[in-house]
């Protein structure tokens, strides 16, 4: 995919951020993830996880149809003992964790989205996870992070601060979908890495992403 050029005006960035979403839900309902493509996630999620006997707290989400198939990669980490988090959608773009497990009761929010029942907790349960799973629709090789365009996550980065960079703060999404470039504002959080059906990368400054060991 050849990158959207940008410029700093927020306008155009606006305008080329919603070109280059529309693109990638095209391209991701044109071609869904494989079984090989669903086994890469699980082997990334585990190795990323490790294979110590002590519990997570994994912040992470519960995939929609095109997104990155992780669901079975969370279910396998309950089974090991971890506790995995996901979102609830609340009012003004802000986002709720419950604790997840496989075949949890569920309801559908106002957007259609199944999300489990439970106990509601706040942002700091995300931002104390051990590990964060970040979802996007792309990631470009300098870490910026082109979201579904509702705020959600961009406030939960900015609280981060410098944690955005961790290990304990990781990019979801496909190997594809790391980009050249994407449309960023000033605002927008760059994580240092993401992991894909091929494994982590490490992304930089210098505009070049490394797989990591």
């Amino acid at each position: 995919m050849s990158p959207i050029q940008t410029t700093n005006l927020s306008g155009k960035t606006a305008h080329d951020k919603h070109l280059l979403r529309f693109h990638i839900r095209k391209m991701r309902q044109r071609f869904p993830a494989s079984q090989q493509t669903a086994q890469g996630f699980i082997r990334a999620i585990e190795a990323e996880v490790g294979s110590s006997s002590a519990h997570l707290t994994v912040a992470a989400f519960l995939p929609l149809g095109s997104e990155p198939p992780i669901k079975k990669a969370l279910g396998k980490l309950v089974a090991r003992g971890h506790t995995i988090l996901v979102p609830r959608v609340l009012p003004h773009h802000q986002l709720s964790w419950v604790r997840w497990t496989p075949g949890a009761a569920m309801s559908t929010n106002a957007l259609g989205i199944e999300e489990p029942l439970g106990e509601e907790l706040t942002s700091s349960a995300f931002l104390e996870a051990d590990l964060r799973l970040v979802p996007a629709l792309a990631y470009d090789v300098t870490g910026r992070r082109l979201g579904q365009g509702g705020g959600y996550y961009d406030r939960l980065l900015e609280e981060l601060g410098n944690s955005t960079r961790s290990r304990s703060t990781v990019g979801v999404a496909f190997e594809r979908e790391i980009l050249t470039k994407v449309p960023a504002d000033h605002w927008d959080a760059r994580l240092s890495y993401v992991l894909t059906e091929s494994g982590v990368y490490c992304l930089g400054k210098a505009g070049s992403s490394e797989p990591v060991e």
